[in-house]
């Protein structure tokens, strides 16, 4: 819904044929779109047809991503920069 709207704004601006004075009215006229679909009725009616045609595809219920862990080479990573970073402050602090 959205990315249509986008899209065909994206290809009509794109056009060689089209002139500054056309072009800005039809981003203006996007915009209003755009602004317009971010309301909480739009959303209801979004949600509702989004969910209605999960249940028709036999789409399970949306959920939240599982959480994951860090890769142990990036908690490696943090423990050498703490590392560097704490004694970079005990050098200074001897020599202060």
């Amino acid at each position: 819904m959205i990315f249509q709207n986008c899209d065909n704004l994206s290809k009509t601006l794109q056009s060689s044929t089209i002139s500054s004075a056309e072009s800005q009215d039809i981003v203006k006229l996007g915009l209003t779109t755009l602004r317009k679909t971010r309301t909480d009725e739009s959303f209801e009616l979004f949600w509702t047809k989004v969910t209605n045609d999960a249940v028709d595809e036999e789409v399970g219920q949306p959920c939240l991503p599982r959480k994951r862990k860090a890769p142990t080479r990036f908690e490696a990573l943090l423990r050498l920069c703490l590392g560097l970073f704490i004694s970079k402050r005990w050098i200074s602090s001897q020599t202060a």
